[in-house]
């Protein structure tokens, strides 16, 4: 404790480094805490995004199945003919009014169309051929078709359905469905979102082609370059028309984690966004959802700052509980030591004396004896040569009396140039002793000062404590060798 009371500012700098590292600890927690809060509102954004899917989406997915399963549509694949399509054209408009398909046709196995629904805004698709498309070649293959991309005809994005048609186990065509409508009106929410909001969700393909977006430029671009073995394959199969899939104009920061980072794109400048991808099934690979970053980085700010500043309350009440201890420290040390000399204070030697005298009252043998030194013409000193080179005679002084004595001695500083030792004794010769070492030593070798070397002589008068016998009548005793001294000359001991 005194240790700190002698450097405060060293413990306030250890302070102020572990509340700094609070701080920071703080902000990497807020971060923690922000990202949790992040991701669940982003999570529920897509969940209501994809419920959307499901419900809009879903109510397709038999649809292929059921028509494939048909008679009529068998038929017509088994025995072509104008009357059969016909029948089935009649058939799939009453269908296509049920479920609000947009498109239902029906391809023989080379890929073209012997059938579809009819409507003011379809164009004919009768002999045309689909042989190219992924939805067909996946449902000639046995499989069920799930695909997005341009319809040849409409050139409108859409969600293509496909099932194989089977007679006695053999493929005999393929039923498509699509479905834009409800794309269309998933857009359009996305577009509403990004008006209140500020918030950008895209849907890319498993190649990562953009095929849903509120930003309208930014459809049919990529997350990221295509493979040269993708672009021939999306070109191929026309999925996208002629559209060009060029890269968007992103630039990729620090990532959260696997799933989320922080992006910029170069159509919104000045707007930093936090992308989390999900993957979904209902149309498209994966969803990347974009939102503000400020909504990530506000509770991180918020978090950091109210630590920040209890950290600050904190180094003020530490900062204010130090000094208050501190003064109260020195105040305490000032009534102990003489800030000059750093003997001890008469304030503390009374104390001592009073311990002292009870000790040899109840013990004969703890006598303890009183020097008291007075400096030799210590004025001269002062009027000659300063203040300053006095305290420093009076601070030599001070030095060679605790060297010269035990640690169970007490050295005080009794008046300006006078000084006292107590001492506990075996043998009253010891004193004597004692008191001619310290004369001798200082008669011989002087104090060093700014002035020079000086020559400095004490005088000192020695008293041994009687039982019984009061301080006050102690240091009589003593005062009265210490004049005698003083009287026969200076520069000696009485004892």
């Amino acid at each position: 404790m005194r240790s700190l009371a002698r450097h405060p500012a060293v413990y306030g700098s250890a302070l102020l480094i572990v509340l700094t590292t609070l701080v920071g600890l703080a902000y990497l927690h807020g971060r923690q805490l922000a990202l949790a809060k992040t991701e669940r509102a982003l999570d529920e954004r897509v969940n209501a995004h994809k419920y959307y899917l499901q419900d809009a989406l879903g109510k397709f997915s038999l649809t292929p199945e059921i028509i494939a399963s048909m008679p009529e549509v068998k038929q017509a694949l088994a025995q072509p003919s104008p009357e059969n399509s016909a029948s089935l054209t009649r058939l799939f408009d009453d269908v296509a009014r049920g479920t609000q398909a947009d498109r239902i046709f029906v391809m023989n196995t080379g890929g073209t169309a012997i059938a579809s629904n009819v409507g003011p805004k379809l164009p004919a698709i009768i002999g045309e051929n689909y042989g190219v498309r992924p939805y067909f070649q996946q449902a000639i293959s046995g499989q069920t078709g799930h695909f997005v991309g341009i319809g040849k005809a409409s050139n409108e994005l859409g969600l293509f359905l496909s099932r194989p048609v089977a007679i006695e186990d053999k493929i005999v065509g393929v039923v498509a469905v699509r479905v834009s409508l409800s794309l269309e009106v998933f857009r359009s929410i996305l577009k509403q979102y990004w008006k209140d909001k500020a918030e950008v969700a895209m849907i890319a393909d498993e190649h990562g082609v953009i095929f849903s977006s509120p930003i309208d430029q930014w459809m049919y671009h990529t997350m990221a370059p295509l493979p040269a073995a993708v672009a021939r394959e999306l070109h191929a199969g026309r999925q996208y028309g002629d559209r060009k899939l060029q890269p968007l104009a992103m630039q990729i920061g620090e990532s959260l984690t696997n799933e989320m980072r922080f992006v910029r794109f170069a159509d919104i400048p000045n707007r930093v966004f936090l992308q989390k991808s999900y993957s979904i099934g209902e149309i498209g690979d994966r969803v990347y959802l974009n939102v503000n970053a400020s909504q990530y980085w506000e509770p991180v700010v918020s978090y950091t700052i109210i630590a920040a500043l209890i950290a600050l309350a904190t180094l003020l009440i530490t900062i204010a509980g130090v000094q208050r201890w501190c003064y109260r420290t020195k105040l305490v040390e000032a009534a102990i030591h003489d800030p000059l000399t750093g003997l001890y204070t008469r304030l503390y030697m009374n104390d001592w004396i009073k311990n002292a005298l009870r000790a040899h009252h109840r013990d004969e043998g703890a006598g303890f004896a009183l020097i008291l030194f007075d400096l030799d013409e210590f004025k001269l000193v002062n009027d000659k040569h300063g203040h300053l080179v006095g305290d420093t005679v009076l601070k030599e002084v001070g030095r060679v009396i605790t060297s010269s004595v035990r640690a169970d001695a007490m050295a005080v500083r009794y008046g300006g140039e006078e000084l006292a030792l107590f001492m506990r004794y075996g043998d009253s010769k010891e004193v004597l002793a004692l008191a001619e070492r310290i004369r001798s030593r200082l008669a011989t070798s002087g104090v060093e000062t700014s002035a020079g070397r000086l020559a400095i002589t004490i005088s000192a008068g020695v008293a041994l404590h009687l039982p019984g016998e009061s301080s006050n009548a102690l240091f009589v005793r003593a005062d009265e060798k210490l004049y005698a001294a003083k009287k026969a000359g200076r520069n000696r001991i009485c004892s």
